[in-house]
């Protein structure tokens, strides 16, 4: 029977053991566990899921391997070492909470990202670029909106902290100056314009 989820109506549904029930719809899907083993998982990666879906239900991205970590004993050996390895890259805080195990800064692209963000919090980092078929941008550059740090790990920065600057072409794809975050601009090279003026054009 089809089953009410937080991504619409079941379409089918995979019984891995009781209380564990992996469902899939139309665009998306995930697993489902009852209270009772839902109490099993570990806190730190509780809170994790639900910033994506209600409490008991693990959605098919990240949040899934939440799962096979927990009840290791039910699933192929393969998911298990997949989802230790998942949320050593997503979640290395949750995993580290649940587990005692520091993660190493290989392990994961979370802790990458935010040793480059701190190595550049000073330096604007672009958020977002575009090309010289932008009426404002000439020929063989590149506009590049960027924030001091780049975009935060979590939450938004401010509008009012975006500032453009004109970027060769050249330089925008050279691979030295692009971090885990993103390319990081030169303020001693590339040109600072007006937001305002340079989106309107």
């Amino acid at each position: 029977m089809s089953t009410s989820t937080p991504w619409g109506r079941s379409q089918s549904a995979k019984h891995h053991a009781r209380g564990i029930v992996e469902y899939s719809c139309a665009g998306h899907g995930g697993i489902h566990l009852s209270k009772a083993r839902n109490a099993v998982v570990h806190s730190a990666l509780r809170a994790e899921a639900e910033r994506f879906a209600p409490e008991g239900w693990y959605e098919e991205d990240v949040a899934f391997f939440i799962v096979p970590f927990t009840f290791p004993e039910l699933f192929d050996a393969d998911l298990v070492t997949e989802a230790r390895a998942a949320l050593k890259t997503w979640w290395p805080d949750a995993y580290t909470a649940a587990t005692g195990e520091p993660v190493a800064l290989s392990e994961s692209r979370v802790l990458r990202e935010r040793a480059a963000r701190e190595a550049n919090r000073d330096r604007y980092v672009a958020v977002s670029a575009f090309g010289d078929w932008h009426a404002g941008v000439p020929k063989d550059m590149v506009g590049v909106v960027a924030v001091r740090g780049g975009r935060p790990e979590r939450g938004n920065y401010a509008k009012d902290a975006e500032r453009l600057f004109l970027v060769p072409k050249a330089d925008y794809e050279d691979a030295s100056q692009r971090t885990e975050i993103g390319f990081v601009v030169d303020e001693s090279r590339h040109e600072a314009v007006d937001f305002l003026k340079a989106a309107a054009s």
